[in-house]
């Protein structure tokens, strides 16, 4: 994968390390966005147009459902805060 900010080579992450450090609280924003679509369009049902919650297995309209980070969350693993592999979609209630 491609760093967002700086193009250079970022693994599975949508930014790489060194420019982690550097971003703003709005390219965070926008990169939490991104991350929230990459991961919910994997688990979108065009016949039922809902989506599928990874942990309750629940069908879920667009505004219900959410990237959870599992199984390291953003505070345990802040260097896995931008990786996709690890972001589930989430229904609201097993967010919580």
């Amino acid at each position: 994968m491609e760093c967002r900010h700086c193009s250079a080579e970022s693994g599975s992450s949508l930014v790489c390390s060194p420019c982690r450090r550097d971003l703003t609280d709005y390219k965070q924003d926008q990169l939490t966005d991104i991350l929230r679509w990459i991961c919910i369009e994997k688990v979108y049902d065009p016949r039922r147009n809902q989506y599928q919650c990874f942990h309750c297995l629940g069908w879920f309209a667009e505004d219900e459902i959410c990237a959870d980070h599992w199984p390291h969350t953003k505070k345990a693993r802040p260097d896995l805060r931008f990786d996709v592999r690890n972001v589930r979609a989430s229904c609201q209630a097993c967010n919580t």
